[in-house]
């Protein structure tokens, strides 16, 4: 008897039926689809032929279940954990990796798509062409030129990466979970602004199982999660309790049972074998063959001309922080620590800006700061936004559900909106994926998108609503770029429609180009308004925000580069085989990059989880790359003025969005911007342009 959670992983719906999933059936139900895809995959390599119609176009309708049942459950993993679906996650994962890569590398359809090639090319539209050399790619990437003991191999390698990655970030999730700080006396929290104080409060109260909590007079329980952790310090007095905090996020999975130590050169050991195996010199070469960039010494090249542009400007923020500190405490032998820097940075811009992060809430609860964000992309892009919750299920009581409707009234898209933290079921950070890709079948029937993003802000607490970080506002922006990507979209198949087959860094462009309307003053004057009062934010107030844009942009670029340089040194430079400590890895990098030295058990990479599980690696340097690129973007906005801005933000739509990974990045920035990017938007955006002597 098929069980409900069955129906549901198979449904193919762009609104998955949630409410119908039971986490201990959803082992059975996908080992079952993976039987049944796995046999239609035998037919398919005994039976593939040297068209589209008998090659990709086939394995589209055989794979695409799998990976629509497979994104559920992924998705019900990072924001729903528990110990029921991360057991059936961790059994699946290998038969998951094992079953993709074995299409991924099907000799068949690989020498039936270098026939294809041969005989049939100038047929093909300029989206398969694209497709089935990127298949072909793929594929030499997945060990198709492989056989016998080194094909055996490089499939246990990739099996065993799929359980490391997992293990990696399990171990950041239990650590981070099982680390808090109760505190009692109202010292300790002085400085904490209320929203978070509540939520410090609200977790004390769960931990006693009662609903009864009082956010002035304690108790308060301090985690890791990303909302208090950074209002701990950004605000907290107390610079014990700073320093703490700091030490147990960048200690993170370093030690005990979840220690990530082995794990991280596990990882690297099997991906420089993996690629030993193709060919390559090391995993950042191999991984260049996928990516808009074509080698890692470009890279490189592009971070030394930002870490030069940067340099004195990190220097002199620092300096000049640590001088306001010793100013503001009398104390002329204080020595400023990392776990400071925030701390002292939001006072001086305070001083120098009449506002700090914290004060800033109030003009931003979460549901005005959605409402504007969707009138701005209606202005810009001419979609519509129209609530839908109620017709479709959600994972959790919070999650919104959206309409998206084009300029012509078209029903293109749905959204899910998942904005606030869970803490010990929804991992942190932010980040944007799908259910259903737009697709054309064989019976000219087009389904539509629907895209889903993830935040981690407050949640409402009591009759509070949930009140944003300026910083919060800009991911929430951000993130909504990439289901722009995803769901704006012309491309009918569902292979290079939004962000599939889009080089990975340049997939970011969206994304980071919107965070930069926030900054635009009819953009964000138009929903910044008093939560309680509804006036809008003061135009001064507006002006010392934009005019903060740049307040320590060099250091804040610095640790960007750090970051990047960290993860490229271990996949390019780095030999995991030799007797070379990742410890004095991490030294060197930051010898080179930042003025403030981290503490001496610093363990940043064993928290890394965007290089070591997050699909990063050898890839972090994607940020500052469409950074470089989203604002070169942006600046075509300012160059036409805002009178034209429309005119541009169709051109945007009409290509960044709508060609998804139908055409190279390149080909596609050339016909939005008229010429190749260039880095000095970026540079004047920061305010990091050398000025003309």
């Amino acid at each position: 008897m098929t069980s409900d959670t069955q129906i549901a992983l198979s449904s193919m719906d762009p609104l998955p039926a949630f409410a119908a999933i039971s986490s201990s059936e959803i082992e059975g139900s996908m080992n079952e689809l993976i039987s049944k895809v796995s046999g239609q995959v035998d037919d398919f390599e005994l039976s593939v032929e040297p068209t589209w119609e008998g090659s990709l176009g086939r394995l589209f309708d055989i794979v695409e279940p799998l990976l629509y049942a497979w994104a559920i459950v992924d998705t019900l993993k990072s924001t729903k954990d528990n110990s029921e679906l991360r057991e059936a996650h961790e059994a699946l994962q290998p038969k998951i990796v094992e079953l993709t890569t074995r299409i991924s590398r099907s000799r068949s359809l690989c020498e039936a798509l270098s026939k294809l090639k041969e005989s049939s090319w100038e047929d093909l539209a300029p989206v398969q062409q694209r497709l089935v050399e990127s298949k072909i790619r793929e594929a030499e990437l997945d060990g198709v030129g492989l056989e016998g003991e080194q094909l055996a191999r490089f499939k246990q390698i990739q099996t065993d990466l799929a359980a490391l990655g997992t293990k990696f970030s399990n171990n950041v999730l239990d650590h981070t979970k099982e680390f808090s700080i109760l505190l009692t006396d109202p010292s300790q929290v002085a400085g904490i602004a209320p929203p978070i104080l509540g939520l410090m409060a609200k977790n004390a109260a769960d931990d006693e199982g009662s609903t009864d909590f009082d956010p002035e007079a304690g108790p308060w329980k301090a985690t890791l999660d990303g909302a208090v952790l950074s209002g701990v310090l950004r605000n907290a007095d107390d610079r014990q309790l700073r320093e703490q905090l700091y030490r147990a996020y960048f200690t993170r999975a370093s030690s005990g049972q979840f220690d990530n130590n082995e794990v991280i050169r596990e990882i690297l050991r099997l991906r420089k074998e993996q690629a030993s195996l193709l060919g390559y010199r090391n995993f950042a070469e191999m991984n260049f063959v996928q990516k808009m960039v074509d080698s890692p010494e470009t890279i490189w090249s592009f971070l030394a001309e930002l870490r030069e542009a940067s340099e004195d400007g990190t220097k002199s923020h620092v300096e000049r922080v640590a001088q306001f500190a010793r100013e503001t405490t009398g104390d002329d032998t204080f020595e400023l620590k990392v776990w400071d820097l925030l701390y002292w940075s939001e006072k001086l811009r305070e001083k120098l800006y009449g506002f700090n992060s914290e004060q800033l809430r109030r003009y931003f609860p979460f549901e005005q700061v959605l409402a504007g964000l969707f009138e701005f992309c209606s202005k810009m892009f001419g979609v519509r936004f129209e609530a839908a919750d109620g017709e479709g299920d959600v994972w959790d009581p919070s999650v919104r559900l959206f309409k998206v409707f084009d300029s012509s009234n078209e029903h293109v898209a749905y959204i899910y909106i998942d904005a606030f933290q869970r803490p010990g079921e929804k991992r942190t950070g932010a980040w944007q994926s799908s259910f259903t890709s737009r697709h054309r079948d064989s019976n000219g029937e087009l389904r539509v998108p629907s895209a889903w993003l993830a935040c981690n802000q407050l949640p409402p607490v009591d009759n509070t609503p949930s009140l944003m970080t300026f910083i919060e506002v800009q991911t929430l922006f951000h993130e909504m770029g990439h289901a722009l990507h995803t769901m704006l979209t012309k491309v009918e198949f569902g292979w290079a429609a939004g962000t599939s087959n889009v080089e990975w860094d340049a997939v970011e462009i969206p994304s980071t180009f919107m965070e930069n309307w926030c900054f635009d003053k009819e953009t964000l004057m138009a929903f910044a308004r008093d939560y309680e009062t509804g006036e809008p934010m003061p135009e001064d107030l507006f002006e010392n925000i934009a005019g903060s844009r740049t307040f320590g942009s060099g250091y804040r670029l610095a640790s960007t580069i750090w970051y990047t340089e960290l993860d490229l040194e271990v996949h390019d430079r780095f030999d995991p085989d030799s007797d070379q400590s990742l410890d004095e890895v991490v030294r060197i990098i930051t010898d080179r990059n930042l003025v403030l030295e981290p503490p001496e058990d610093d363990q940043f990479l064993c928290g890394f989880e965007h290089i070591f599980n997050g699909g990063y690696a050898a890839g972090y340097y994607s940020y500052l790359w469409s950074e470089m690129l989203s604002t070169d973007v942006y600046y075509a906005f300012v160059e036409a003025g805002r009178e034209n801005a429309y005119e541009v933000g169709e051109r945007f739509r009409d290509t960044i969005l709508a060609l998804g990974g139908s055409r190279h990045p390149s080909e596609i920035f050339r016909e939005f911007r008229g010429r190749d990017p260039e880095t000095r938007p970026l540079l004047d955006h920061l305010g990091l342009t050398p000025k003309a002597s």
